[in-house]
């Protein structure tokens, strides 16, 4: 028995020096890969508790197949040619210039309770010298959208517009190329509490229920901020935190005539050689 018990006292001796790096591998891959052994069946609650959990796993399975970018178009990339995109990537990898003090945009946490809805935020603004009733505020568009009709009604002609290359491109992958661009003064709230900015906007000619929809360039330019629970568009001024509201009734009378608008597009679809 003495004996026995040297022999596991022993120390094992060390592999040259060649084959450690072997032997450590060789542990390495045992625990990354550990001896699979048959899970214990577990039934009843905890069972189906695993089971579910196990389904509702928020870890994907398998490979990645595809990406969904963002909508592209218009002039958010730094303009109409590759020389201006160029520029724009550049300047974004600059620091921003340091602002000074702004007043404070908040909105209330308690004591005002806004309805249940889902309604998309229409606004009035003033857009050149016209006051432009159901302009939608869209952070999703890369563009700044001006529609014919309203072009028409503010007194524009087509001599006024800048030529565009460049197509607006949506989900479905349908582009359409603008008529062109047009560069015209956009007034948010109400003196003294207003912001003035210029805005360049793609004239399109489509059927719509909208006059205009104020994307991302001219809405980072004015710094607004958006709720859609609230159902406003706050920014700061010199006299402190200008403010406009959406208009309910513009708001569902949009939403429907969109809808209608659709529905027509469809039925008049052209139909197909037989």
């Amino acid at each position: 028995m003495a004996g026995r018990r040297e022999e596991h006292k022993r120390v094992r001796p060390e592999p040259p020096r060649g084959q450690q790096s072997t032997v450590l591998r060789r542990k390495v891959d045992r625990l990354d890969h550990p001896v699979s052994r048959s899970p214990l069946p577990i039934s009843g609650h905890l069972g189906r508790c695993l089971r579910q959990a196990k389904e509702l796993s928020p870890h994907p399975e398998g490979p990645i197949e595809r990406q969904i970018d963002v909508i592209t178009g218009g002039l958010a990339s730094g303009g109409n040619n590759i020389s201006g995109r160029k520029a724009y990537a550049h300047a974004a990898a600059a620091e921003a210039p340091k602002r000074g003090p702004e007043p404070e945009v908040t909105f209330p946490a308690k004591g005002t309770e806004r309805s249940e809805h889902d309604d998309a935020l229409i606004i009035v603004a003033k857009i050149a010298n016209a006051q432009v009733r159901r302009i939608m505020i869209d952070t999703g568009s890369s563009t700044d959208v001006l529609y014919l009709d309203a072009f028409q009604k503010l007194g524009l002609t087509r001599d006024a517009l800048e030529p565009m290359c460049s197509a607006l491109t949506g989900f479905t992958d349908d582009s359409i190329s603008p008529l062109g661009a047009i560069t015209l003064p956009l007034t948010l709230g109400v003196p003294p509490r207003s912001k003035t900015m210029i805005a360049t906007f793609l004239v399109v000619d489509l059927p719509t229920a909208y006059n205009a929809i104020l994307g991302r360039p001219i809405l980072n330019k004015i710094r607004v901020i958006i709720s859609t629970y609230y159902q406003t568009v706050k920014f700061s001024t010199h006299a402190g935190v200008g403010e406009v509201w959406r208009s309910p009734r513009e708001s569902r009378r949009c939403y429907l005539m969109a809808v209608s608008l659709h529905k027509r597009a469809r039925t008049e679809q052209p139909l197909g050689d037989p």
